[in-house]
């Protein structure tokens, strides 16, 4: 009996060593878990594509030709970051729920489980301009030039010569999915059946206000979407309110000053104008008389500037030339007191213009203090196609790994998560993603103070226009010589007769470039 008893208590008693054995492993997983914010990455197919995800640093199957040398606009953080989610994602479908996003929270130690040694060279360029022509050809003279190249024009800053076509590499690629991204955007960056980049980023062509002069006027901030008829409202209100300041400068003015230099003189160092350059808006306006138009009357293939729309819209603005709004009707001697050699819009005494959406920060620096709305869409009703400006990437056509540099650049461009990751390490102002995804767009443009504003639109990004400058080298500066040199010529000219002289020296200017290159 009693040696019976003695083996019930250690029957008992090892019952009992077991059980607190048992709960303080339990207690143990769970401290280990405190503190984890992002749970462990599993893929669904390691061995698919030959980057098998290893432990530790990857030393031991480091491969030294995985190097790739890419020109954007981060820095090396978020670049060593954007590097391991993209290995992560080569190894295989990472296990995500519908709608689920990693790329807020997870930290670069999460994936270094599928780190290879591949490693990735940044050269930084401006998110605004991207890399500059003068940046490229030393790049290209001392045989350097990067394997991933991000520009405003593949074209222009490239050279279609060097950049690789990635139909082949990318024609089964679902981030290029017509579901998913902007087909005007990425038919942008195609020539015929060929694809020279992927399309990235787009600004937004915007009517910059200077908020000091809004202030000075009185003037009340007017709809971020207005049509031209609201522009040219308010262009009215500005001059009658710089009228009533006695600080127009109109050619009535002018001339009632003819015999007075001293009072002229004294009003135009102090004369505040609507606009500086009325035909600066030429490149847009013609689209609100017939919707074909364009950006700038392209067709895809050449100018159309003897197109009914674009007279339409030159006898439009004329009207507010002969109002004098802006300062096309100053001569060099006066504009030259006015101004004193400084730009007109640097000088702080213009109250709006037109420019571009990622040059906000340029014009900070500056000293302006500016607010934008978008170009105006549409004569009467803002009911046109939103004009975007494509930053792309290209693929240099000498890298020795295309393929890796093309899955690459689709990836940083267009993963809905690479695009959250970024945003963690820069913001690119007055810049939107060109991705249907509302918690990418949502990220990436409410983080922007300036233009947070945008993120009501980013549903016209889909149907958007587009300009002809990422594959047609010397787009910009055909533009810049027809539309830009003959524009004010165009305006003041006298009648038909003499608008259809200046719209042939136009048509000359542009063809010249183009045919050139």
């Amino acid at each position: 009996m009693t040696d019976h008893c003695w083996k019930i208590g250690l029957f008992r008693a090892a019952a009992i060593i077991v059980s607190l054995l048992m709960c303080l492993s339990l207690l143990a997983s769970c401290a280990g878990g405190i503190g984890q914010e992002f749970p462990p990455l599993t893929t669904t197919s390691p061995d698919n594509t030959g980057l098998e995800p290893t432990t530790g640093t990857g030393s031991e199957t480091s491969e030294p030709e995985l190097q790739l040398t890419v020109a954007m606009p981060l820095d090396q953080e978020g670049l060593e970051a954007l590097r391991l989610l993209f290995l992560a994602r080569q190894s295989g479908p990472i296990k995500q729920e519908p709608g689920q996003y990693i790329g807020l929270q997870v930290l670069p130690d999460d994936l270094r489980q599928f780190d290879n040694g591949m490693t990735l060279t940044l050269l930084p360029v401006p998110a605004a301009t991207g890399a500059s022509t003068e940046q490229i050809e030393l790049w290209r003279g001392s045989g350097s030039l990067p394997d991933i190249i991000y520009s405003r024009s593949a074209a222009e800053m490239v050279g279609l010569a060097d950049c690789l076509d990635l139909t082949g590499f990318l024609y089964s690629n679902e981030l290029l999915n017509a579901n998913r991204i902007s087909i005007p955007a990425l038919e942008n960056c195609r020539k015929g059946q060929q694809l020279f980049s992927i399309p990235y980023l787009a600004s937004f062509p915007v009517i910059y206000l200077n908020d000091s002069l809004m202030m000075q006027l009185q003037l009340n901030m007017p709809a971020r979407d207005w049509n031209w008829q609201e522009w040219r409202a308010f262009a009215d209100q500005a001059q009658q309110a710089i009228t009533l300041a006695g600080l127009a400068a109109t050619p009535e003015t002018i001339s009632s000053l003819a015999n007075d230099e001293e009072a002229l003189n004294e009003l135009l160092i102090k004369a505040i104008f609507v606009t500086d350059d009325l035909s600066s808006l030429m490149p847009w306006l013609p689209a609100a008389f017939d919707p074909s138009a364009g950006w700038a009357m392209w067709d895809g293939q050449q100018f159309d500037f003897e197109s009914e729309a674009l007279d339409n819209a030159v006898q439009w603005l004329s009207e507010d030339y002969l109002l004098g709004h802006s300062t096309l009707h100053l001569d060099e001697n006066q504009r030259l007191k006015a101004f004193n050699a400084i730009d007109a819009i640097r000088s702080g005494r213009v109250l709006m213009w037109a420019g571009d959406s990622a040059d906000i920060d340029s014009w900070r620096q500056a000293g302006l203090q500016v607010k934008a709305c978008l170009m105006p869409i549409g004569l009467e009703e803002a009911n046109g196609r939103l004009p975007i400006s494509v930053r792309s990437l290209s693929v240099n056509t000498n890298s020795h790994l295309p393929e890796l540099a093309a899955s690459l650049a689709a990836f940083i461009a267009l993963d809905a998560d690479a695009l959250l990751l970024q945003s963690r390490y820069k913001l690119y102002s007055g810049l939107s993603p060109l991705i249907n995804d509302p918690m990418v767009q949502q990220t990436l443009l409410a983080g922007q103070a300036d233009w947070s504003w945008l993120l009501q639109f980013t549903n016209q990004l889909m149907n958007a226009s587009c300009s002809g400058q990422q594959v047609n080298q010397g787009w910009d500066r055909a533009v810049a010589a027809s539309l830009g040199d003959y524009g004010p010529a165009l305006l003041q000219a006298a009648d038909r007769k003499e608008r259809l002289t200046v719209i042939k020296d136009m048509i000359k200017a542009a063809q010249l470039i183009l045919q050139e290159n």
